[in-house]
């Protein structure tokens, strides 16, 4: 995942003469999973992560009672490894049909400066 800052000035007129606010805006690129979901039923998917550092980290979700860590993992900190590709299992629970696909943000928080360190947008379909 690729951050890119940006600096944002805002003038009060046109000469440049007031400056009324200055905002760093960040913007994230995050990988796409296109996937469908049985009502009422769980699918398990497994999150590729990859890591530079040894990090510790946390998994949250917009939807956390549809989209959730598995039992193991759940709400537990997790440790991961440096210079390789770790995986994040998470549980897909729809429990009503929903007419257009729903899209879901899963991120991943250092645990101890509190930096997002991943992020997904998983957009699920429900299907019968």
């Amino acid at each position: 995942m690729r951050m890119l800052p940006s600096t944002l000035f805002v003038w009060g007129d046109q000469f440049k003469a007031e400056l009324l606010a200055t905002c760093r805006v960040e913007v994230y690129s995050r990988p796409v999973i296109y996937t469908k979901a049985r009502i009422g039923m769980k699918t398990q998917h497994s999150l590729a992560l990859p890591a530079l550092a040894a990090r510790t980290i946390s998994v949250y979700s917009n939807k956390p009672n549809e989209v959730y860590q598995t039992n193991i993992q759940y709400g537990e900190p997790m440790r991961l490894i440096p210079n390789s590709l770790n995986h994040i299992n998470v549980h897909i629970e729809c429990k009503e049909r929903q007419d257009q696909a729903s899209p879901t943000l899963v991120n991943c928080v250092d645990t101890h400066t509190g930096e997002l360190v991943y992020s997904w947008l998983l957009i699920i379909e429900t299907v019968v």
